[in-house]
């Protein structure tokens, strides 16, 4: 009875999460087809090369959707395009996820159903200026919820595996827009902070301290590449 139960939670948290999704991306997909006096500079400089410089894990996404599209019969402008607004709509969408999980984790389920909601018309995620889409955020947002998620279930269940995923989710995030920097520093000190006053003993302690270490080792990981060569760039 007790599995029965734990399923039907589940697959009700699947199914919101789904209707969410899905009310999200359609959200996505009916703005970015809206005719726009201004159609953003961050595709834009992706699209010009400097986004490898600016935000290379975007600028990587685009061109290899762009490519794909290519291949199959767009030019190169509305190649470009395209697997631009998929980033945004797919990428906008999943960021009910990640929310939905911190909400349902730090209160219960009927404030995870608002909140991912209240991120399905999101206007940061949709539009920066009247008649603009801002390109990088959804992806931005979504890996920087998706690493407070894992960081927030690894002081839960402290498990090494969720701490290191966590750290490469905020590399990740530096690489679609370097002010995801000050959240790895934010991010250790709350972690560091939750597990004291959860675990107030010296050995977890010393875990989440080690746990600390190592999103921080995964961060420099997933960034390092990056920065040298950006350093190189710039010699």
């Amino acid at each position: 009875m007790e599995l029965a139960n734990q399923r039907q939670i589940v697959v009700k948290r699947a199914v919101a999460i789904a209707v969410l999704f899905i009310g999200a991306a359609a959200a996505r997909i009916f703005w970015v087809n809206q005719n726009r006096a201004l159609y953003g500079a961050e595709p834009l400089y992706s699209w010009l090369g400097s986004g490898a410089e600016i935000s290379p894990l975007y600028a990587s996404f685009a061109a290899i959707l762009a490519r794909f599209f290519e291949l199959i019969g767009l030019n190169g402008a509305q190649s470009l395009e395209f697997g631009s607004m998929i980033i945004y709509a797919v990428a906008g969408g999943l960021l009910v996820a990640p929310v939905y999980g911190i909400a349902r984790r730090m209160s219960n389920e009927a404030v995870a159903a608002g909140v991912g909601l209240a991120v399905v018309f999101y206007p940061v995620s949709l539009t920066m200026l009247p008649g603009a889409v801002a390109m990088t955020e959804p992806l931005y947002l979504l890996l920087v919820a998706s690493a407070w998620y894992l960081l927030l279930r690894s002081v839960d269940e402290g498990n090494l595996w969720l701490t290191a995923l966590g750290g490469l989710a905020i590399g990740l995030a530096f690489l679609a827009r370097t002010a995801a920097l000050p959240y790895m520093a934010i991010a250790l000190g709350l972690l560091l902070f939750a597990t004291w006053q959860l675990r107030r003993d010296h050995l977890a302690t010393s875990r989440v301290a080690a746990n600390a270490v190592l999103a921080l080792l995964m961060f420099g990981a997933v960034v390092s590449p990056y920065l040298a060569a950006l350093h190189g760039l710039h010699l």
